[in-house]
């Protein structure tokens, strides 16, 4: 089996931008013909280390909470942390795998079994969960892999943050705006939290976006145009763009992807 970290993070962060809507359209559809396959039946019994501590229960409808689970693979255990949250009216997960990034994935409910699907062309990835109370167990696909999990609900999801409302004309920026900047970036129904850094290398300014939960950052060349900073970069699905000005210490801007497009917001890191 090709390792974990390979198949889980075989498409770029930026990629969630770039096939979020096509996965809002179509995962409804995905999702009842996993459920209708039988994979409720096959797993409607709770297990904790292998053995069955009784039968599924009904999840409500809207299970937001923060999830320890071990995913069990052919190369040995992975810790795994979930977090189901509420973002603008509509619910979303995150899966993140300790030493191996994280992935964004839509959420499903039907009966016992919570069906979490990230829809991508290589190596689509398919959780689906059962809970007894507050412990969990289910199956997973990557691809044409496949594996068991279990864990526990350990807590509430905390909050997704709202976009910060900012007026006034924005300043411009120093010539050098060498510095930490804490940035949300808004994709569909999404928030995808990142630290930017902004570094003078031999008299050339460079950036790096390290989204929360990624292995490394993401290098972007700087230019400043006034009340405008601009950062570009390439990424697997093509060039990115960012436009961001400030307001004090508040940031506000722009991103573009292709023909996907967003906002972002965030503060001066103190």
């Amino acid at each position: 089996m090709k390792s974990f970290q390979t198949l889980l993070l075989s498409v770029a962060v930026f990629s969630y931008a770039g096939t979020a809507a096509a996965q809002a359209a179509s995962n409804t559809t995905a999702s009842a013909a996993s459920s209708s396959s039988g994979s409720a039946t096959a797993a409607a019994v709770v297990t904790v280390d292998g053995k069955p501590v009784g039968a599924a229960e009904a999840w409500s409808a809207r299970p937001l909470g923060k999830y320890d689970l071990t995913i069990v693979t052919s190369q040995g255990m992975l810790a795994g942390h979930m977090t189901v949250s509420d973002s603008l009216g509509k619910m979303v997960a995150q899966l993140a795998v300790d030493g191996e990034g994280r992935v964004w994935l839509d959420p499903t409910i039907n009966g016992p079994e919570f069906t979490l699907v990230m829809l991508r062309e290589k190596a689509p990835i398919t959780l689906h969960l059962f809970h007894r109370g507050d412990r969990v167990s289910g199956t997973w696909t990557i691809g044409n892999d496949s594996g068991t999990l279990q864990g526990a609900r350990v807590g509430d999801a905390p909050p997704m943050t709202a976009p910060a409302i900012v007026t006034g004309p924005a300043e411009a920026w120093n010539a050098k705006p060498v510095g930490a900047y804490r940035v949300v970036i808004n994709i569909p129904g999404r928030e995808m939290p990142a630290a930017l850094t902004v570094k003078e290398v031999n008299g050339k300014l460079a950036a790096n976006l390290w989204p929360d939960g990624d292995n490394d950052g993401h290098d972007l060349s700087v230019a400043v145009n006034g009340t405008q900073l601009l950062l570009t970069g390439e990424t697997p699905h093509g060039p990115v763009s960012f436009v961001i000005e400030h307001r004090g210490p508040k940031i506000t801007g722009t991103w573009e992807m292709g023909d996907q497009k967003g906002t972002l917001t965030g503060d001066f890191a103190k």
